[in-house]
């Protein structure tokens, strides 16, 4: 058969195939099969300073107790000192004292390192009328029975100290040492500290005097 006859049908050209997108976008039906668009996270806060930082998932409780544990660092200025031990402050993060452990707040470090910054007769002065009251007599008792345990048992010799009156003068320093312990741990003022002090010295005196 003549290769040129006009009756044979023509030979069907290959078909090509195209890419998805192509044909998508020449039917113009481009973006139907596109893949869904990458969605940035939600904005998050860089962590501060001193914040944990975790990347995985976050539980509310912890965060919770991550934000309630974290403050803001103290300034330098106004000077902040721990009430309790008289820890500078400055720059912590927690509110619990490092040297002692205990919890405190700003407002009572303020006025602790304002206290400190105070000489004893400004500070007296800034006491309460009660509070100043007692740390009063509680010295006067105190200065009262040693002069009084060291007058009366003072001999006809010259010295000007006698044996009594010398013991109660150093059994003071042990008890003014006991006397801080326990104002820490029962929360005691100097004043009550004072009064304490003066009460058993009087009790002490009395007793060197009638025996």
């Amino acid at each position: 058969m003549n290769p040129t006859n006009p009756r044979r049908p023509p030979k069907s050209q290959p078909i090509e195939l195209q890419p998805l997108k192509d044909a998508c976008e020449a039917t113009g039906r481009a973006g139907e099969n596109d893949p869904a668009p990458e969605i940035d996270p939600p904005f998050e806060l860089a962590p501060l300073a001193g914040e944990p930082n975790s990347t995985g998932p976050r539980d509310i409780g912890k965060v919770e107790q991550a934000s309630a544990a974290y403050e803001a660092p103290i300034p330098a200025h106004p000077l902040h000192v721990c009430p309790t031990c008289d820890y500078n402050l400055t720059g912590l993060t927690s509110r619990r004292c490092p040297e002692c452990g205990e919890p405190f707040t700003l407002i009572d470090a303020r006025r602790t390192a304002i206290d400190k910054s105070f000489g004893w007769s400004t500070r007296l002065r800034m006491l309460p009328q009660w509070e100043r009251a007692r740390l009063l007599v509680g010295v006067a008792l105190t200065v009262i029975s040693i002069l009084a345990v060291n007058v009366i048992h003072l001999g006809a010799g010259r010295s000007l100290v006698s044996f009594q009156g010398g013991l109660m003068v150093v059994a003071l320093l042990p008890m003014l040492i006991w006397s801080g312990f326990l104002q820490d741990i029962m929360g005691w003022t100097p004043s009550d500290v004072a009064l304490i002090v003066g009460v058993v010295m009087t009790g002490i005196g009395v007793l060197f005097i009638l025996f």
